[in-house]
């Protein structure tokens, strides 16, 4: 009987040791999550505040150039709807990502119509072209930096069992920003639904994409 009673005892203080370990595992991994997080989203708001400098810019230049801004329709629209969903855009989302693609196009032929119309561009133009091919280095920098750190967290949270942890609470895999600015860019969206479903798992698994 005693032996039966020392081997329930036994039993029982296992349990609570494992409950133990497994309740440490847990708020380590929490821990881990937010703070890796806290980290991408820095890093985003970094990146955020290059892209509202380059939308003043852009804005800036249609203000110089109307009548070209206004044969590029879309550049105004593009514009007026990053400001309205301003709001919405505290983190990376394909909303934003399509606005910046497709802004960041029109801008691209809004430059070249500058070019093909205008000999001599006013010091006021020449200026705030410069000012926004410093500002998009700076940009394209700080997309590689939000990246990087993308990467780490969805690379993080791929492992076992940080991903089980991490779905039950709530925190999903950081989306990647990949557009570079002031040149031509392949569609992200239509890229990423082009990706075979076999593709996409494997580097769901290994955190490359969301």
């Amino acid at each position: 009987m005693k032996s039966f009673v020392l081997v329930i005892k036994i039993l029982l203080a296992m349990i609570a040791i494992a409950i133990g370990l497994f309740i440490i595992a847990k708020i380590k991994i929490k821990n881990n999550l937010d703070t890796k997080l806290i980290v991408v989203k820095v890093e985003w708001e970094s990146l955020s505040r290059f892209q509202n400098k380059n939308q003043l810019y852009t804005y800036q230049l249609t203000q110089l150039f109307p009548d070209l801004a206004k044969s590029n329709d879309s550049i105004g629209f593009l514009l007026e709807q990053h400001q309205n969903n301003k709001i919405n855009y505290s983190n990376c989302n394909d909303t934003l990502i399509a606005n910046q693609f497709n802004l960041n196009e029109s801008f691209l032929v809004l430059k070249r119509q500058i070019s093909d119309t205008i000999r001599h561009t006013t010091t006021m133009a020449d200026s705030l072209l410069n000012l926004m091919e410093e500002n998009m280095e700076l940009l394209n920098k700080s997309v590689k930096q939000y990246n990087s750190k993308v990467r780490e967290f969805n690379l993080y949270y791929s492992t076992f069992p940080v991903f089980l942890f991490a779905k039950s609470s709530g925190i999903k895999r950081q989306v990647y920003f990949e557009i570079t600015y002031g040149v031509p860019n392949e569609d992200p969206i239509a890229k990423k639904n082009e990706i075979p479903d076999w593709q996409r798992k494997i580097e769901e698994e290994n955190g490359l994409v969301e």
